[in-house]
């Protein structure tokens, strides 16, 4: 059985965490559920179309939920407040590998420009 490209195993043993977190690629469903998460928190801006203003989305909420999404396993509770509840540096290092896996185009432009 191959490595599946829509999901990334994440150690996080140095945050106090005896198994690691699973993340999975976003799909445009989940994608949309984000975006109607934030419309309905009453933080965003809406244009006369009825379309959210990215530029007013509440980037920690935003954070949360693109975490939250993106979790297929987890040894913590996988809601708002269990991700809200996180230290800080494995936040950022999920926002960090969450980006990766759901970014791939960038991560070979990145690789192109730096030749690693």
């Amino acid at each position: 059985m191959g490595v599946d490209s829509n999901k990334k195993v994440v150690d996080v043993h140095k945050f106090g965490f005896d198994e690691p977190v699973i993340l999975k690629r976003l799909t445009a469903g989940d994608r949309c559920d984000i975006e109607d998460e934030i419309r309905a928190s009453g933080k965003v801006k809406i244009d006369s179309k009825g379309k959210p203003i990215m530029s007013t989305f509440p980037t920690g909420l935003s954070k949360v939920l693109y975490i939250k999404y993106s979790l297929d396993k987890a040894p913590f509770p996988m809601n708002d407040k269990g991700i809200r509840d996180l230290p800080g540096e494995l936040f950022d290092h999920l926002i960090e590998q969450t980006e990766e896996l759901n970014n791939p185009l960038d991560q070979e432009q990145k690789t192109t420009r730096t030749g690693t």
